[in-house]
C-alpha cells in the first residue's frame, strides 16, 4: 500500500469495503436463509458522558446520508472473489448491485442536554435507529460506529494528532510478533478515523517484515478490515458476530434449538470454511449443548459427504469446526473449560482459540502462555488498543475512547438478545433476557472468576487467612484518622473529604448535596438500589462463585436488621449506577443525582457503623466486616465519580485513609476470625482453602519485566535496610521497626506480584495493606520515599484490578502518578533516591500503567 501518512485519507467512509469481514459473511448467509427477514438495530453509548454537539451530529447525519452514494467497485469484486472464495457468487451478484438506503432505513436524533438555545454549540445525545430487512441493513453496523467515533474526535476531543501512530504500532506489533503471537487488527468499530487505522495497520506491516527478518515466530494474519486487507493485498480475517445467532434465535422463537439451527444454516453456508465457532451469545454452556450435536445438512446446502468422518458416520459440531473464539468473562479460565470440553469428546485436533476481548499486549502474552500450554492454536484479534490508542497534546494523558455499540435489537417482529458469559455485556430487552435465562437454565458462570465484576471483593479475607496475620487492634481505628488529615470549619453534608475521614462538617462543596428524596421518591429509588444490588452489584464484591449466595440473599436480609449496612449497600449500589449507568428512577443528569445519594447514603451509614464496632460481637461480625470492605469500595469509587472532580483531594490523601480502612477491615477478621467462616460464609471458606491449597501448588509465571522490577526493589529495599536514618534523634527501636517495615512491605508486594500471576486469586493486591502490616502504614503517612516507592509498585496492581473493577477504576494509575512525580527527583542528601535503580523503578511503574516516562514530553 502506497499512501502518504502525513496527509489523512477523506473524511468518513470511502468504500463500500470499509467494513469487518463478517459482516460480509454474516449477510451472505441471511442472502442465502432469511433475507427478507424485516429487522431492527439499536445503539448504545455506553460511556454516556462523552456527547456531541449538535454540529458534530450535523457532520454525522451528512455522512450517514453519503453511506448511500457507496457501491461495490469492479476491483473490489474481483478481490473478494480471489480472496474470498467462500462467498457465493449468486451473494457476489447480489453486492454489486447493492445499494445501502440511509433515508428509509436510518433515523438518527439529536436531544440536548438542557435547554435547547438552538446553538450548534451544545451538547447532547445520539440515538440510532434502522429498520429493514435483515440483508438490506446488515452493513450498517461498522461505519455507523466508525464515523460516530470519528465525529467525536472530530468537533469535541480535537487536542490529538497523528504523529508516532505508525511507529506505535509497528512498536506494538514487534512485541506481540517477538513472543511469538499470531495477530489480528480488528479495530474497524472504535477506530479514531480511517487515516489512523490505515497508519497503524502500516506499521503493524512493517513490524511483520522486520519480525521476519528478524525470526520472530509470531505472525501478522491480517485485517478484519476488508478495504484495508484489499490495499495491502492480504486476505481480511473474521468469520461470524454474535448478530448470526441473536437474529436466528429471535426468528426461531424456541432458545433452546436456536444455537443448534444458526450453527446448521452456517456450515450449509460455508462447508468447512469460516469454522471458528463463536461461543457466548447464549452463555458458552448452551452453546456447548449444541456444539456436541451431530451436524444436520440443509437442502441446498454443502452436501453430507462434507461433514463425515472416515469411518463414514457424521461429525459433530465440535468436530467439524476449526476452533472457538473467546470473547466474554475469563480468558484463561474459558480455555481451560474449552481444554476439559474437547478431551471429553475424544477430540485431539489441535484446534484454534481466538481471544478478541479488550486486549492489549499483556493480555496477549498472558493468554498465548495458558493456550500453549493447554494444547490449542491461540491467535489474537486486537481492536481499539490499536486503532485508538491517543494521548492529549495538552495535558499528557491518554484520550479515552467512546465505548459504543450498534446490536440487532429485533427480528421477525421478536425482540433480539444476548446473554453472554459476562453479565456486563448481556444486551436486548430486559424481559426477553430474564426469559430465556430461565428458559435455558442459565446461571452466571461459576469460574473463580467468572464474571467481569466478580473477582475482588475478598482477597484481603484471603490474605488473614493464608498468614492469620496479627495486627494492632483498635476499634478507633475508623474514626482517628481526623487526626492526621485536613479538617472541615463550615457545617454541611459531607463531601468526599469529610466522607473519607468520618467528619461532621463540610467546606469543600459550595452548595450541598440534595438531602435524601421524598417519601415516594425514595420508596422508589431504595427499591431500584436495591434490585440492583441483588442483580448486579452484589458480584462486584464476590471474589469466588461461592461468595454469590450470600451476598445476594444473606447481605439483604442481614440490611433488613442493621439499618448501617442497609444503607452502604444503597450507597454502593447508587455508586455503580454513577459510573456504569443504568439508572432507572432518576434518568436526566442522573450521575450527579445518584452521586449525591451514595454520599447521603454512605453519611448515614458510617455514622451508625462507629457505634457498632465500639462492640463486635459473634452476632453481627460478619456485618460489620462486610460493612467495612463496603466503606473501601466506597472511597474507591467515589474517587472515580466526576461529579466530585473538583473537590476531589487526590490520591495520596485519600490512599492513607484507604489503609487505614484496609487496616481495620483486617482487624476484624484476624479478631472475629472462628465467626466469620462459619454461618453464610462457610461454603466460602471451604472453597477459599481448596483454592489456597491449590496456589501453593501453582508454578509462578511473572513477566521477565516484572521480575527485573521486583529485583530493583529489592536491591533499593536492602540498601535503604542498610542505611542509617539521617535524623539525629532517631532511636533504635525506631530503626529497627522502619527496616521491619521495609522487609514486610517488600515481602507483600512480592507476594502480591507472585500469587496474582497464578491466577489462582484476582485481585489479591487489595491484601497488600494486611500483609504490609501498619508499621509500615506509619511509614507511608510521614511520607517515607522508600515507603512510597514500594506503594508505587501497589498501584501498578490496583490498576490491573481496576481494568476490571469498577469500583477501583483508575485509583492505581493516578496512584503511580502521583507518587512517582514526588520520587523523580531525589531529596538532597538521600542516598536511596540516588540509586539506579531508583528511577529505572518509577520508569518501569509508569509505563505498566500506561504512563509517559518522567523526562519525556508529548508530542505535539
Amino acid at each position: 500500500m502506497v499512501f502518504n501518512s502525513s496527509s489523512p485519507y477523506p473524511e468518513g467512509v470511502i468504500s463500500f469495503l470499509d467494513t469487518d469481514l463478517y459482516k460480509l459473511t454474516m449477510q451472505c448467509a441471511v442472502f442465502k436463509f432469511f433475507k427478507d427477514v424485516p429487522v431492527t438495530y439499536a445503539y448504545t453509548n455506553r460511556t454516556p458522558d462523552k456527547k456531541l454537539s449538535r454540529t458534530a451530529f450535523k457532520w454525522l447525519e451528512e455522512q450517514i446520508g453519503k453511506l448511500g452514494n457507496i457501491s461495490l467497485s469492479t476491483d473490489e469484486y474481483l478481490f473478494l472473489k480471489k480472496h474470498c472464495d467462500y462467498l457465493s457468487e449468486d451473494y457476489l451478484n447480489f453486492l454489486k448491485e447493492f445499494r445501502l438506503s440511509p433515508r428509509e432505513q436510518v433515523v438518527a436524533t439529536f436531544t440536548p442536554v438542557g435547554e435547547d438555545t438552538g446553538d450548534d454549540s451544545i451538547v447532547g445525545d445520539v440515538d440510532i435507529q434502522i429498520k429493514g430487512t435483515w440483508v438490506d441493513t446488515i452493513l450498517y453496523e461498522i461505519p455507523m460506529l466508525a464515523l460516530t467515533s470519528e465525529a467525536y474526535f472530530k468537533f469535541m476531543d480535537t487536542d490529538w494528532n497523528y504523529e508516532g501512530q505508525e511507529k506505535q504500532a509497528f512498536d506494538k506489533g514487534l512485541q506481540l510478533l517477538e513472543a511469538g503471537c499470531v495477530t489480528s487488527e480488528f479495530g474497524t468499530r472504535r477506530r479514531r478515523d480511517y487515516h489512523t487505522q490505515a497508519l497503524v495497520f502500516r506499521g503493524l506491516v512493517q513490524a511483520s517484515k522486520e519480525a521476519e527478518k528478524k525470526g520472530f515466530p509470531g505472525k501478522l494474519s491480517g485485517t478484519s478490515n476488508v478495504h484495508l486487507a484489499m490495499r495491502f493485498n492480504i486476505p481480511p480475517v473474521g468469520t461470524v458476530a454474535h448478530e448470526w445467532f441473536m437474529g436466528v434465535a429471535a426468528i426461531l422463537g424456541d432458545y433452546k434449538q436456536a444455537t443448534e439451527v444458526a450453527l446448521r444454516h452456517w456450515v450449509a453456508c460455508f462447508g468447512n470454511k469460516l469454522g471458528i465457532a463463536l461461543t457466548d451469545t447464549f452463555g458458552t454452556q448452551e452453546f456447548l449443548r449444541a456444539f456436541t450435536q451431530t451436524v444436520q445438512t440443509i437442502e441446498g446446502g454443502f452436501p453430507a459427504e462434507t461433514f463425515k468422518r472416515a469411518d463414514g458416520s457424521m461429525k459433530t459440531y465440535a468436530e467439524a469446526f476449526a476452533g472457538i473464539r473467546q470473547d466474554s468473562g475469563d480468558p484463561a479460565e474459558y480455555t481451560k473449560w474449552m481444554r476439559e470440553f474437547y478431551d471429553k469428546q475424544g477430540i485431539t485436533d489441535k484446534k484454534l482459540i481466538v481471544f478478541s476481548d479488550s486486549l492489549n499486549i499483556e493480555r496477549c502474552l498472558e493468554y498465548k502462555k495458558v493456550a500453549d500450554d493447554l494444547g490449542f492454536q491461540p491467535t489474537f484479534g486486537v481492536g481499539t488498543y490499536l486503532t485508538n490508542d491517543f494521548t492529549n497534546t495538552k495535558t499528557g494523558k491518554k484520550s479515552v475512547p467512546l465505548n459504543i455499540v450498534i446490536k440487532i435489537s429485533s427480528a421477525a417482529g421478536n425482540p433480539a438478545v444476548k446473554i453472554s458469559d459476562n453479565a456486563g455485556k448481556n444486551t436486548g430487552d430486559k424481559e426477553t433476557v430474564e426469559k430465556v435465562k430461565r428458559e435455558l437454565g442459565y446461571v452466571e458462570r461459576e469460574w473463580k472468576e467468572g464474571d467481569e465484576t466478580s473477582r475482588w471483593g475478598k482477597a484481603i479475607f484471603s490474605a488473614i487467612m493464608k498468614n492469620k496475620i496479627k495486627i494492632n487492634s483498635k476499634p478507633e481505628m475508623y474514626s482517628n484518622v481526623r487526626s492526621f488529615v485536613i479538617s472541615c470549619d463550615e457545617q454541611g453534608p459531607p463531601c468526599t473529604h469529610c466522607l473519607a475521614r468520618n467528619l461532621e462538617g463540610c467546606s469543600y462543596l459550595t452548595e450541598p448535596p440534595a438531602q435524601l428524596p421524598a417519601t415516594e421518591t425514595r420508596r422508589r429509588i431504595e427499591l431500584e438500589l436495591m434490585h440492583r444490588w441483588s442483580t448486579s452489584t452484589y458480584k462486584s464484591l464476590a471474589s469466588i462463585p461461592e461468595d454469590n449466595q450470600w451476598l445476594q440473599e444473606d447481605m439483604p436480609r442481614w440490611g433488613l436488621k442493621h439499618e448501617y449496612l442497609l444503607h452502604g449497600m444503597f450507597a454502593f449500589s447508587a455508586l455503580e449506577i454513577v459510573l456504569c449507568g443504568g439508572a432507572v428512577v432518576i434518568e436526566e443528569d442522573y450521575e450527579m443525582y445518584y452521586a449525591k445519594l451514595a454520599v447521603e447514603y454512605y453519611d448515614k451509614a458510617s455514622r451508625s457503623f462507629r457505634a457498632q464496632l465500639e462492640n463486635v460481637t459473634a452476632e453481627n461480625a460478619q456485618k460489620v466486616f462486610m460493612f467495612s470492605f463496603l466503606a473501601v469500595s466506597v472511597n474507591m469509587a467515589l474517587g472515580q465519580c466526576t461529579a466530585f472532580e473538583e473537590v476531589y483531594e487526590g490520591v495520596l490523601d485519600r490512599l492513607v485513609t484507604l489503609w487505614e480502612l484496609l487496616m481495620g477491615n483486617a482487624s476484624i477478621a484476624d479478631q472475629h476470625f472462628d465467626t466469620l467462616i462459619s454461618g453464610a460464609l462457610s461454603r466460602s471458606t471451604e472453597a477459599l482453602m481448596v483454592r489456597t491449597q491449590l496456589q501453593t501448588e501453582t508454578p509462578t509465571s511473572l513477566s521477565k519485566e516484572t521480575e527485573d522490577a521486583l529485583e530493583r526493589l529489592s536491591i533499593i529495599v536492602n540498601t535503604a535496610c542498610e542505611t542509617p536514618t539521617s535524623s539525629q534523634n532517631t532511636d533504635n527501636s525506631e530503626t529497627n521497626l522502619r527496616i521491619q517495615s521495609y522487609r514486610a512491605s517488600f515481602s507483600a508486594i512480592q507476594t502480591c506480584f507472585v500469587q496474582d500471576s497464578k491466577e489462582i486469586f484476582k485481585g489479591i493486591a487489595i491484601g497488600f495493606p494486611a500483609l504490609a502490616g501498619r508499621d509500615f502504614g506509619l511509614a507511608l503517612k510521614s511520607s517515607d520515599p522508600v515507603a512510597l516507592l514500594i506503594t508505587m509498585y501497589w498501584g501498578v496492581q490496583l490498576n490491573t484490578l481496576g481494568k476490571m473493577a469498577w469500583w477501583v477504576g483508575t485509583f492505581g494509575k493516578k496512584m503511580v502518578d502521583e507518587v512517582s512525580e514526588m520520587l523523580w527527583q531525589p531529596e538532597p542528601g538521600h542516598r536511596i533516591m540516588s540509586l539506579p535503580e531508583w528511577r529505572d523503578s518509577i520508569s518501569w511503574a509508569r509505563v505498566e500503567v500506561d504512563l509517559m516516562p518522567l523526562g519525556e514530553t508529548p508530542s505535539t
